[in-house]
Parts: C-alpha cells; sequence; structure tokens
C-alpha cells in the first residue's frame, strides 16, 4: 500500500478530530455563558471523579464504595444537566464531541478492525490516485453491457463473434481481479478503436481498487511527457519524481493507447525499464492499443516484443465500433 496514501488519510482524521474538538469547545462556551449552572456542574463532576481516584488509590480495599458514592453523586448532576439542557432548547448531548464517525470517534480503527469509514477513505484517494475517478463510477463490470457486441458479426480469421470473444475477454477479466496475487501474467489488450479496451481496463482498476490495491492509469503520450519532466528537470522535481517513482510501485499500472506518442524511441526505453522493474517486483500492467503485434515490434525493438510476447496475456478484441451503442 502506498505510504503517502495512508499518511494522508490519518492527517485528515488528525484534522477531523481537531475541528471536532474546536466545534465543541464552542458549543461549551455558548452553553457557559447562557447557563453557568452547567459550568459549575461540570467542574463539580470533574472534581468528584478526581477525588475519587484518590480515594481508590489510597484505599483500595474500599473500591468499590468509593464507586458507588461517586457513581450517584454524578447521576444526580448529570439528571440536572440534562434538564437545564432541554429545558433551554437544547439537546442533552449537544456540548458532546460530535465525530464525524461515531463509531471509530474519527481514528479510523474500531478495537483492531480498520472501521468502514477507513475503508471508504481509502477506496476515494484510491480512485483519485488512479487517474480514473471520472470513469470508474461508469466503466466498470456492472454496467458493461455484452449485448452491444454483435452475434452476427464473425471474425474471418479466428471464426468466432464479436459477442463470444467479449464474453470470454471479460470472464477472464474477472479471474484477474480474482486472482490477482496469484496471477502470473500481466494483460495486453489489442484492438481497433471503440471495442471496449478503455472501458473494461477501467472495469478492471475499479475491482482491484475495491479491494485496497493501488492502481495507476496513464495514456502512453503522457507517459512519455511525465518522464521527460523528470528526466529534464522540468518543473517541480520533486513531484516529478513522485510519479515516476508510482509507475514503478503501483500494484497495477495502465498504460492507455501504446502507440499513440510520437517519441517512439524515448517511449520505448521507458517502457523497457517499466517491464523490467515490475517484472522483478511480480508487479501486474495493462497495457492497451490498437497496432498489431508486428506494428508493436517495427515501432519498438524486439525487446519489447519478447517481453509482451513472455509475460502478457494477449487479448484480441474484435467486431465494430460499439462507442454509438
Amino acid at each position: 500500500m502506498d505510504r503517502e496514501i495512508i499518511n494522508r488519510i490519518f492527517n485528515d482524521y488528525e484534522r477531523m478530530r481537531s475541528v471536532a474538538s474546536i466545534k465543541r469547545q464552542e458549543r461549551l462556551d455558548e452553553v457557559y455563558n447562557k447557563l453557568p449552572r452547567i459550568k459549575e456542574i461540570d467542574e463539580t463532576l470533574n472534581k468528584i471523579g478526581f477525588e475519587t481516584t484518590f480515594k481508590i488509590i489510597s484505599s483500595p480495599d474500599k473500591s468499590s464504595d468509593h464507586r458507588a458514592s461517586m457513581e450517584n453523586a454524578m447521576l444526580e448532576l448529570i439528571d440536572e444537566r440534562d434538564a437545564l439542557l432541554t429545558k433551554n432548547g437544547y439537546s442533552i448531548n449537544y456540548t458532546d464531541i460530535q465525530y464525524n464517525c461515531p463509531y471509530c470517534e474519527d481514528t479510523g480503527y474500531v478495537g483492531n478492525e480498520r472501521c468502514a469509514c477507513y475503508k471508504q477513505k481509502l477506496i476515494n484517494a484510491l480512485y483519485e490516485e488512479s487517474d480514473l475517478s471520472h470513469l470508474l463510477y461508469k466503466q466498470n463490470f456492472d454496467t458493461f453491457n455484452l449485448n452491444v457486441y454483435s452475434k452476427d458479426y464473425i471474425d474471418p480469421d479466428e471464426g468466432i463473434s464479436s459477442y463470444e470473444r467479449m464474453s470470454d475477454i471479460y470472464n477472464i477479466c474477472k479471474d484477474f481481479c480474482n486472482r490477482f496475487d496469484q496471477y502470473d501474467k500481466s494483460l495486453l489488450f489489442v484492438g481497433g478503436a471503440g471495442l471496449g479496451k478503455t472501458f473494461l481496463s477501467c472495469a478492471v482498476a475499479k475491482e482491484l481498487i475495491d479491494k485496497g490495491k493501488t492502481v495507476l492509469h496513464v495514456r502512453c503520450s503522457k507517459l512519455v511527457n511525465m518522464y521527460e519532466d523528470y528526466r529534464f528537470s522540468r518543473g517541480d522535481y520533486i513531484s516529478a519524481k513522485q510519479k515516476i517513482d508510482k509507475l514503478y510501485n503501483a500494484d497495477l499500472l495502465i498504460i492507455d493507447d501504446l502507440g499513440t506518442e510520437t517519441q517512439y524511441k524515448l517511449s520505448a526505453s521507458l517502457l523497457l525499464d517499466l517491464f523490467e522493474s515490475r517484472l522483478e517486483q511480480g508487479k501486474k500492467m495493462i497495457i492497451t492499443t490498437n497496432l498489431t503485434m508486428n506494428e508493436i515490434g517495427q515501432i519498438y525493438s524486439a525487446r519489447i516484443l519478447s517481453r509482451l510476447s513472455q509475460y502478457f496475456l494477449t487479448l484480441w478484441f474484435i467486431g465494430e465500433d460499439i462507442r454509438m451503442k
């Protein structure tokens, strides 16, 4: 898991607790100014608690009696406090600290378990980190519609309909997500424009992000620009380096539209380095392209083509442009 994301989440929790504490003090000041007796009661409650603790330490053999006496005295004062608040139009918990999440009290944990709010924060942060947040709610396995693919269009080379092929690809993508840590291949999506390559890469991304995996999506042309910013120290060098590091360290890296960039020599060098580094770490990738395997070999290099053939499962998207559908 990206330590930067986790730190950001816990910094947000710390901020939330701080804001909750400040707002509680503002409500207390308001009530104390309007109802001075409430302040007297609170001070007395604190005093009783402190004195009881001292008595228990001094005579532990009588701790039960001390606690019972304390509870009786405090209950009377609490009843009076509640009555004063309600009589003056306040709820009895108006001066309590009000957390955003009452279950974990804005800590992220309930006991030793992660709170549901932490999991949601993590998912939201991972969506944002992926650079796909604008697409993931629309392009996912739940919204994937196999019926937009024709059962009548038969690929002349393979004798299979686009409907059958996409059904197979869909199942492979689901299996890739279900067995992500054990899956021994990355995925290469090959086919013409408008056949669903980006859609299914988004679907995979959402499925894995919802499981807490870090996913980074980048168009190949942007990938080259990021690398140039880093290599030639253009703009914020530290920010550029952080972006490059994430390319190497994300659990899943999606490179979209391989072949649309113009600087093939530079992208070939970067891609080969990315492949080698991520393969060594056992990290997966998804690459989408409109190029054929022969075109990839001609534009880039035999080494890149070799890595794609050896370490990627090639999924051929066939049929007609479905975007209008």
